[in-house]
């Protein structure tokens, strides 16, 4: 038994799509869903949503900036990057995020919680993205390379603060005293 907000008890799947055919029609008068227009029907099997990863179909097309997607669901995600929507509130701290996993992994900085370990040494690390770069100091690998002069780096962020010592762009102004800073910290520093 499927149940719907307080009183819609559906028992039965094909009376639930119904239900969602229904919804998406008046969400649709009602132009809540104005930001994207859905090409294909909306209830496909897993199946049929996992072959369009392999050959690359795309169904979903965002009225607003023309991108397309494989999915309804990616697509939602896009749309909250024009409204500025975020649903996802932390109960901790109140921040909120567009997306429910940015969110989950959010709430690992209040529990602490780090389940991805290095292999080579004890650290541990709560995004999977954070110990990836991490293993880079294991490796040696500098995957970033400056195309000006060559020297290389672990991280992206790394390699666009080096280009700035090419260009001499100085984004981190005092307010203060309108002195110049090529790094974020070397403001804090100053201030």
């Amino acid at each position: 038994m499927v149940t719907v907000g307080k009183n819609i008890q559906l028992k039965t799947i094909s009376k639930l799509l119904e239900v969602m055919e229904g919804m998406k029609e008046v969400l649709l008068q009602s132009n809540t869903l104005s930001l994207f227009n859905v090409v294909k029907p909306l209830h496909i099997s897993h199946s049929q949503r996992h072959v369009r990863i392999h050959n690359g179909e795309k169904h979903c097309e965002c009225n607003q900036c023309g991108k397309d997607f494989g999915t309804r669901s990616v697509l939602q995600r896009l749309k909250r990057t024009h409204t500025g929507e975020k649903p996802y509130e932390c109960n901790h701290c109140g921040k909120a995020f567009a997306e429910s996993s940015t969110l989950q992994i959010h709430k690992r900085k209040h529990t602490g919680d780090e389940p991805y370990e290095c292999n080579h040494c004890v650290k541990a690390f709560a995004k999977m993205s954070e110990l990836q770069i991490h293993k880079r100091i294991h490796t040696g690998e500098k995957p970033y390379e400056c195309k000006q002069c060559g020297k290389a780096f672990t991280q992206s962020s790394h390699l666009g603060i080096h280009k700035r010592t090419h260009t001499g762009e100085k984004p981190y102004e005092c307010k203060q005293c309108d002195k110049a800073f090529v790094r974020r910290g070397e403001l804090q520093i100053h201030k």
